[in-house]
């Protein structure tokens, strides 16, 4: 697809609309209609193939009205030609751009290198969040493995020996 054709063929089939645009300017926003509205139905573009089309309207179907119209609205300079021609480019840019295929990715393997870069930051983290807690206390880490080797076996009691196992237990 050849971007000066493209050019060439929307600015031929763009309709274009003005008005008064808003924002900084002077006498010149109260006076003059700058801002430029530029429409171009899709179905009119006679360069681009029907499949072109298509990709055309899925790409762009937020920007698209309910009567196939590509609609882009400028109002950025105080000169009602430096928008159309600002309008014009946008409106080649975009279609441009959804025509383009993406590219696949090229699934790639990390080298050994940042493998251990990133082991070895995750060492680093760990350590220094390990330097931040409070020293552990002997006692309660042999009561911490009584409880959980004692929850362990609960679980794999059934219900019966389970209550059994309370009973004794407790009282």
């Amino acid at each position: 697809m050849d971007i000066s054709l493209l050019h060439t063929c929307i600015v031929n089939q763009t309709k274009c609309t003005y008005s008064r645009s808003s924002g900084p300017g002077g006498q010149n926003v109260n006076k003059v209609n700058t801002k430029v509205t530029a429409r171009i139905k899709i179905a009119d573009l006679d360069i681009l193939q029907p499949e072109e089309k298509e990709s055309v309207l899925i790409h762009l179907k937020n920007q698209i009205n309910e009567d196939q119209e590509l609609v882009i609205s400028v109002q950025e300079k105080r000169s009602q030609f430096s928008n159309k021609k600002i309008a014009y480019d946008r409106l080649v840019m975009l279609i441009f751009n959804s025509l383009k295929k993406p590219k696949k990715r090229l699934a790639t393997q990390p080298s050994i290198q940042v493998i251990k870069k990133r082991l070895a930051n995750k060492k680093k983290r760990s350590q220094i969040k390990k330097d931040r807690q409070k020293p552990i206390d002997p006692g309660s880490v042999c009561l911490f493995l009584f409880v959980t080797k004692l929850s362990k076996m609960i679980i794999k009691l059934n219900r019966f020996q389970f209550f059994c196992f309370q009973f004794c237990f407790f009282y």
